[in-house]
């Protein structure tokens, strides 16, 4: 069995356990929606396969799937339908696409494939166009009542690399999933970070800092003023995983505050913080 056919089963695996309705099959891919994509979800693999693999789907997709472990909206709620996926409906189309992961790392090994961890690392909504030179697979099922979800397959050049050496019959070093940021970055591919770009990241502005002792923060108190290590003029640091990677001066847009940039760290410095982020 082909990689795309063991995602392909082990997608309808899971539609089918989840609906406790054998009668979802596969459908073929159909024409090309016009519904543009809104969630983006990426999976790592680790071990035998290695590699970066994107799960997109549109709207009506995402939604689909998400109602597979969710309650659908009441009938005639089109303005619902129409609406972008909530929070409740992000949570159940991760917690679904989790499960195929699951179930595709689980085909792969049955499939001789070898042992590898398939893990959804993010899963949110689609900021950007992402495209890869190596194209993409849409996997589409159907139900006899006429409803139908599917997501597309994007892979990585590493991943589809390893998958022809499977093929071929070459030899594959397995790679670990916790392999450290500084030894990973050199050899990312620009393909494969590119698919990691829409994923969304935490900032922090970090205005300065105060060590207390216990007893004086439980004397706290409405009112109270803690003094930071920091002068007024003094830069604030930007922080994304923990890790600073500029500095700047606050300034207020539209009555909200924003920063702004005056010195930042080295670009390898920042994709290590945004490797260790994922």
């Amino acid at each position: 069995m082909g990689y795309q056919e063991v995602w392909t089963a082990a997608a309808l695996e899971i539609i089918q356990s989840l609906t406790s309705d054998a009668t979802w099959t596969v459908a073929p891919a159909g024409a090309e929606t016009t519904e543009p994509i809104e969630m983006v979800g990426f999976v790592e693999l680790a071990g035998d396969l290695a590699g970066i693999q994107q799960i997109r789907l549109h709207r009506g997709s995402g939604r689909g799937w998400a109602q597979l472990v969710a309650p659908p909206p009441p009938e005639g709620a089109a303005q619902v339908r129409s609406a972008p996926l909530d929070d409740n409906e992000r949570e159940a189309l991760a917690d679904v696409m989790r499960r195929v992961c699951a179930a595709a790392a689980l085909g792969l090994r049955a499939q001789n494939w070898g042992s590898t961890e398939v893990n959804l690392r993010h899963l949110g909504p689609l900021r950007r166009t992402v495209e890869t030179a190596e194209g993409t697979d849409t996997l589409a099922f159907a139900h006899p009542d006429g409803a139908r979800i599917e997501f597309t397959m994007a892979l990585d050049g590493a991943l589809k690399e390893r998958i022809r050496q499977k093929l071929a019959g070459e030899t594959v070093t397995p790679v670990a999933t916790q392999t450290p940021v500084g030894e990973r970055l050199p050899t990312t591919s620009t393909a494969r970070f590119d698919m990691l770009l829409d994923v969304e990241l935490d900032v922090t502005l970090r205005f300065g800092n105060r060590q207390m002792l216990l007893h004086d923060v439980a004397e706290l108190s409405p009112g109270s003023v803690l003094e930071l290590d920091r002068q007024i003029d003094d830069p604030v640091e930007l922080l994304v995983s923990g890790k600073t990677i500029a500095w700047g001066e606050v300034v207020v847009v539209d009555g909200n505050y924003g920063l702004r940039i005056q010195r930042l760290v080295h670009r390898r410095e920042r994709l290590a913080a945004l490797e260790g982020a994922r």
